[in-house]
């Protein structure tokens, strides 16, 4: 596919801003990266983040399987294979429902507990957290009280409405959707993308 009139805009340095411009805007972009804005510093910043990571990765050796230094100091990643990894990973992750996931996750950060009446009383039901966590799932799938208890046995339509109508408010949600968020951040997992300080806006379109 070739597009009319491509070409000039080929060189993309055409399009960046003037030295001058950018040293007028270096410190404050380098205050906002966490990094230091003179050339000296810049460097010590640079090896001390080498540093770290070298000596993180010597702490680690011995017990890094896939990583091989040979006599002459060249560091070999070992190739993985392949076979069995689907099996592996089925039996790490066993198959669960998005309702038992939800269930599970309120059980381990009692974020249900965010839910309640207006003024503010205990509610009497039997199973808050069974209860809480099938309004905030049919909810969150979109389906609404009288539609998800054809479906699900055990709970009525009048139940659900009552939860999602006078125990849940915006408020609340977002009190619940806080507890969540700060759980993750305490995982490993959202490092594996950078630092897990900073996160892009879901599904918004860059402006080009």
């Amino acid at each position: 596919m070739a597009v009319l009139g491509s070409y000039e805009y080929a060189d993309w340095s055409a399009h960046l801003l003037p030295w001058e411009e950018c040293q007028s805007k270096l410190a404050a972009f380098c205050e906002e990266v966490g990094l230091p804005d003179t050339p000296a510093g810049f460097v010590a910043h640079l090896k001390d983040a080498h540093l770290t990571a070298a000596a993180h990765l010597d702490a680690g050796y011995l017990h890094n399987a896939d990583l091989v230094i040979d006599e002459g100091g060249v560091p070999t990643l070992k190739r993985r294979r392949g076979k069995g990894t689907d099996a592996e990973a089925e039996r790490r992750m066993p198959e669960r429902s998005l309702l038992s996931i939800v269930a599970r996750c309120a059980h381990w950060l009692t974020w249900y507990r965010r839910f309640g009446p207006a003024f503010g009383s205990d509610p009497k039901i039997k199973d808050k957290l069974g209860r809480y966590s099938l309004a905030v799932f049919t909810g969150g799938i979109n389906i609404g009280p009288y539609e998800a208890a054809k479906h699900i046995a055990g709970v009525t339509a009048r139940e659900l409405s009552m939860v999602r109508n006078r125990h849940i408010t915006l408020k609340k949600l977002n009190a619940a959707i806080a507890d969540v968020v700060n759980a993750f951040a305490e995982l490993d997992v959202g490092k594996a993308w950078g630092t897990a300080t900073r996160w892009p806006p879901g599904a918004a379109h860059p402006q080009l």
